[in-house]
């Protein structure tokens, strides 16, 4: 073939590098992070990881190295071709064969001359997927999805053997390299399609075994969403929780303490049909609510005294107490948060902004905290999951770059840029959703701020709804809650969107906790019944989940009466008092709570598990409190109170409840039987404490 010809095929139907060929190669591994599409790419050839910098991997493929990998005058010769065909010897191994479609487009585009574009500036706009949802009729029947990608010429091509495919959870639903679909035991999950760094979710799943319900779905919008996914699963929901368990479970979700048993007594007994929603109402004004939920903030933005300073630090978590405590909008909160400017003794807010003086790590703090979405990746290369790329990465640190962390503030620069790692430009400010900021603005953070707590954001609303809705009801909507992504859909989609539209009306906290907690769902028992026992994400059932560092200290602090001593807080000050990660506390570290040199949305590897159960076992975190002097059990033995009354008493501190008569009548002849009848009463609280009933939620 001579050059006058491939010049002439180039034009017209001829296929292009980024639109055809480079999408086929991302799809036979060359692009991989485990070939060439490493950070130091392969065998003295990189290229980018999936392909996310189409003109430098044209580079590296036509003209490096003299442009050795293609030969124009006998394309077949090409060593691109012969070695991802393994005609010759490569590391990679065989990526396809010579009879494949992958192979004669390659061969038939660098007969062509290899062009980088169709000339027709031919983009791709969006990719679908079809079936949308699939329900399977059985275990291990397979549905092949179908992919289409549209272009910005209005062409449309099926580039189902092309895409990349994953499931958000293998334990329910496989996908094949190719797009078939194998579902493998009941429930639903995301399966997910990427093509040319665009995303498209379906939906695979099965049914559980209960029956058929055509019932309209009841109550306020959180149950009628839940509803309807439960009758789309065929799934049976739990009972109602009892009194007792929904007192204990709202009093540890909500203020992080337990109900005092006098309490628990009182609502149990209470014939009022309203109690519940003033339970919560009365929860929600508490100083507990107020000091929990800041810890809670804290945690998440992972601040401490370690990053800001001890006499900054307190200054900080009573400002969030504050606006906790008397409900101030929370976007609010965040806007002045971002754009706070002065001397942290006068301005506590600016202790956000404080926490480091790198703008990539504020800005990566800001998407994950602010956003609940990971934009690290997007560093050195577009976002392989999600729809980060690498120039909106840096669009977005340019916001932080003229913050300048002080001793005891923030001024904001007049000047400073963040150059593009490729073009070593400076780089203006952008939002993640592709729009544009005004680069002259005076305080680039207001023009942020604003664009971030915006009713129409696509992350803040819908993140911070995830979150509270993860907290209260043990699993978030989208798992993980730092995972907001393209590619990472959520159980109940209308759901989040429903509760992000309910937040964004107010932004206020309580309302949101409000309408949680008010919900069927929320106020369902823990107890499976035969169709919903594998249920773990469509709330048929109340989800246990450990009770936090806090809570749990809280806890057992409330149950044994034995105060406990954080750091230079008076003693018997309460857990959810301790706002810095760093005070020493030795029941706080066995909890496992989050030292807040990270992510505090993964679960600490310290918290629960064996090590926890070995303190609780034969440490002192129980046992030194069992024996204290001013504890409730000897209390409770100073006054000669009967063991039937003391074994109740305990019960209903620890568990909210009266011992049923199983429960009571083993212990008592346990008591009755002992030489030494003080040792089996502290016997029956150790045991109460370490019981799962006692460390779990629910």
């Amino acid at each position: 073939m001579t050059l006058l010809l491939a010049a002439a095929m180039a034009v017209g139907t001829a296929p292009d590098f980024v639109t055809r060929v480079q999408p086929r190669l991302v799809k036979a591994g060359c692009f991989s992070g485990a070939c060439h599409g490493s950070g130091s790419g392969q065998g003295g050839f990189k290229l980018s990881l999936l392909g996310y910098d189409p003109e430098a991997d044209y580079v590296a493929i036509v003209r490096a190295y003299r442009g050795r990998r293609l030969n124009l005058v006998k394309p077949e010769d090409s060593l691109l071709a012969k070695k991802a065909s393994f005609q010759i010897a490569h590391g990679g191994g065989k990526r396809f064969g010579t009879d494949s479609g992958t192979y004669r487009m390659l061969v038939s585009w660098i007969a062509a001359g290899a062009p980088y574009g169709s000339g027709r500036g031919r983009r791709i706009e969006r990719l679908e997927v079809a079936p949308l949802s699939i329900m399977a009729p059985n275990v291990s029947m397979k549905i092949q999805l179908a992919v289409r990608a549209h272009f910005s010429d209005g062409s449309i091509d099926d580039v189902t053997p092309f895409a990349l495919y994953s499931s958000n959870d293998d334990g329910i639903a496989q996908v094949s390299d190719a797009g078939l679909v194998t579902v493998v035991r009941s429930g639903e999950t995301g399966v997910t399609a990427r093509y040319m760094g665009k995303f498209a979710v379906a939906r695979a799943g099965l049914t559980f075994a209960g029956p058929v319900s055509r019932a309209s779905p009841a109550g306020a919008f959180i149950d009628q969403s839940i509803n309807r996914k439960m009758s789309w699963l065929r799934l049976v929901p739990s009972a109602d929780c009892t009194d007792s368990e929904f007192l204990r479970r709202a009093s540890l979700d909500l203020a992080g303490t337990l109900p005092t048993a006098a309490q628990a007594r009182a609502f149990v007994s209470s014939p009022d049909a309203h109690k519940r929603a003033a339970a919560i109402a009365a929860m929600l004004e508490t100083e507990d609510f107020a000091n929990f939920w800041t810890i809670w903030l804290l945690d998440l933005f992972r601040t401490s005294s370690k990053q800001i300073g001890e006499s900054h630090l307190l200054p900080f978590a009573n400002w969030l107490k504050d606006r906790i405590a008397r409900d101030a909008p929370f976007d609010e909160t965040v806007r002045e948060m971002l754009t706070a400017s002065g001397e942290a003794d006068a301005n506590p807010a600016v202790n956000f902004l404080r926490q480091d003086s790198n703008p990539k790590l504020l800005a990566e703090l800001a998407t994950e905290s602010l956003m609940g979405s990971r934009s690290r990746c997007a560093q050195c290369h577009d976002h392989p999951f999600d729809s980060w790329t690498q120039t909106q990465y840096h669009q977005f640190v340019s916001f932080f770059v003229r913050v300048n962390r002080t001793e005891t503030g923030v001024r904001i620069a007049g000047h400073g840029e963040i150059d593009h790692p490729k073009t070593m430009k400076p780089v203006v400010p952008g939002f993640p959703d592709g729009s544009a900021s005004n680069p002259d603005h005076s305080d680039r953070r207001a023009a942020l701020a604003a664009w971030l707590t915006s009713p129409s954001n696509a992350y803040f609303a819908r993140s911070f709804a995830n979150r509270v809705w993860a907290r209260l009801m043990g699993r978030g909507l989208i798992e993980p809650v730092d995972g907001l992504s393209v590619s990472n859909a959520a159980s109940h989609p209308e759901l989040l969107d429903d509760l992000a539209a309910h937040f964004a009306r107010s932004y206020s906290l309580k309302s949101l906790i409000r309408e949680i907690t008010a919900s069927r769902a929320y106020q369902r028992s823990g107890v499976a019944n035969t169709v919903n026992a594998t249920d773990d994400r469509f709330y048929s059932r109340a989800l246990a989940a450990p009770l936090g560092a806090y809570a749990l200290a809280n806890a057992i602090s409330q149950v044994t009466g034995a105060p406990d001593q954080f750091g230079k807080l008076p003693l018997g000050a309460k857990a959810s008092a301790v706002f810095d990660s760093q005070t020493e506390s030795y029941l706080l570290d066995v909890c496992g709570r989050c030292l807040r040199e990270g992510s505090c949305d993964a679960p600490n590897p310290a918290a629960g598990g064996v090590r926890q159960a070995l303190h609780f076992l034969n440490g002192p975190v129980i046992n030194a409190k069992l024996a204290a002097p001013e504890g409730r059990l000897r209390s409770l033995r100073a006054q000669n109170h009967s063991p039937a009354r003391i074994a109740e008493e305990f019960y209903w501190a620890a568990l909210s409840r009266a011992p049923t008569g199983a429960e009571l009548d083993f212990w008592l002849s346990r008591i009755a039987a002992a030489k030494d009848p003080d040792a089996a009463l502290e016997d029956l609280v150790w045991s109460l404490l370490n019981s799962r009933a006692f460390v779990f939620d629910r």
